[in-house]
């Protein structure tokens, strides 16, 4: 498994903020835009996962998830005292569901491109 891999694709989690940053965010909403991000990073990690013939998809990419949850804990906690986070420093114990969350995001893209690398063969 390669770490750089793993780290790349997890930092794709930051499309998130950097959208919020543009006037996308203003253009769709919040569910019109998190759709819209999560689409583009599952399909980019499946398809990374497929082209370089990852041979451990499911594992890559829950890893991918659990990176994506701790970067974007990680931004959430530098951010805060800018005021821009959304309170990781005063709740600490909602990082669970952030990570969790983005570890299941990363299983579930990791069962799909574990199938579709299967049918390639």
């Amino acid at each position: 498994m390669s770490w750089a891999l793993i780290i790349g694709l997890g930092a794709l989690t930051l499309l998130w903020p950097l959208t919020a940053a543009t006037p996308i965010a203003d253009q769709f909403g919040g569910p019109e835009r998190a759709i819209a991000v999560r689409s583009v990073i599952a399909i980019a990690w499946i398809l990374v996962v497929l082209l370089a013939r990852v041979a451990r998809p499911l594992a890559t990419l829950t890893l991918a998830g659990l990176a994506a949850g701790v970067i974007t804990v990680g931004v959430d906690v530098l951010l805060a005292p800018a005021g821009l986070g959304s309170g990781l420093t005063a709740l600490p114990f909602a990082a669970i569901p952030i990570l969790a969350t983005q570890t299941l995001f990363g299983a579930v893209t990791g069962l799909i491109a574990l199938g579709l690398q299967k049918l390639q063969r």
